[in-house]
């Protein structure tokens, strides 16, 4: 009698992380009735192909959710989105590329100028560019999945230097998604930040509203409330974000939700001009939200 296992045996992508991507192993054995998996290597094991799919290869996670799953569990909305977003012609991840390759080593060297171009953080965001003569050329592109691994939203940022227009996204609006919704915890405080350079120097539990505003009709606030996840708000840390912060805590806290606030020094702009041992440690210290407190801030601010 023939094993399943002995016939479909792939190079362990978590095998490769760790070993580098040169490790070409056979030891990942993928069952074909029932994607079981297994490595014979590091252990690891997985009921389904989906799970080792979301953690490494989210955009791969739609076609093997088309083809051996369902859609019955999405929204209207979700689905005309899924329908909607696709990502740049041409996209290819910046870990998967030959790298010698002269734009990807120009897309690298951008990332890592601003503190996130190590190889674990080109696997955890999916980092990729688009070399096709588009809009999205030039541009880091970095993707956004929902709870069910459909691509739900994509930012690309411009890393060549006389580009006026900084990021260029999909074409939705982003009160209708939670960016990379894949990767929350609803069960624990969830970081809240303005903008995706900020996301990676978060903890891991962390989203950005890719702006100054998340009012109660955007998903990610319904998603709260529904939820009752704990916040810690980390916007920007001038006047404008203070304030913004400050009128977020509010409804939040209408809403029952407990809300956190991160105390910034001066010494920082924003959670993208920190090193992430830096935001852990700020983060220890942030001020819990409350009516009294926005009190002490008011007058704090008239003297």
């Amino acid at each position: 009698m023939t094993n399943a296992y002995e016939n479909n045996k792939y190079s362990c992508t978590i095998c490769k992380k760790d070993k580098g991507r040169d490790y070409s192993k056979r030891k990942l054995a993928i069952h074909t009735s029932d994607h079981l998996l297994h490595c014979w290597v590091c252990g690891y094991r997985s009921k389904n192909l989906l799970h080792l799919l979301k953690c490494f290869y989210p955009h791969m996670c739609e076609e093997y959710i088309v083809s051996f799953l369902n859609t019955e569990n999405l929204s209207e909305n979700e689905l005309k989105i899924k329908e909607k977003v696709v990502l740049p012609q041409g996209f290819k991840l910046l870990v998967e590329m030959d790298p010698h390759d002269e734009v990807r080593i120009g897309a690298v060297n951008y990332l890592k100028a601003r503190g996130v171009g190590s190889l674990s953080d080109l696997w955890r965001w999916k980092f990729g560019i688009s070399k096709a003569a588009t809009k999205h050329s030039g541009r880091i592109i970095v993707p956004s999945y929902n709870a069910s691994g459909y691509l739900n939203f994509f930012t690309g940022r411009s890393f060549i230097p006389s580009e006026t227009k900084r990021y260029e996204n999909a074409d939705v609006s982003r009160d209708e998604i939670v960016f990379n919704e894949i990767n929350i915890d609803w069960s624990k405080e969830l970081t809240i930040v303005e903008g995706v350079f900020d996301l990676f120097k978060c903890n891991e539990n962390a989203t950005p509203i890719l702006g100054s505003e998340l009012t109660a009709d955007f998903k990610l606030f319904e998603k709260l409330v529904i939820h009752k996840t704990p916040v810690l708000l980390a916007m920007d840390n001038d006047k404008i974000g203070i304030y913004k912060s400050m009128k977020i805590a509010a409804k939040l806290n209408e809403y029952g939700i407990d809300v956190r606030l991160l105390n910034h020094s001066d010494d920082y702009e924003d959670v993208g001009s920190m090193t992430k041992n830096e935001f852990m440690r700020i983060r220890e210290d942030a001020i819990l939200y409350s009516k009294e407190y926005l009190l002490r801030k008011k007058i704090q601010d008239i003297l």
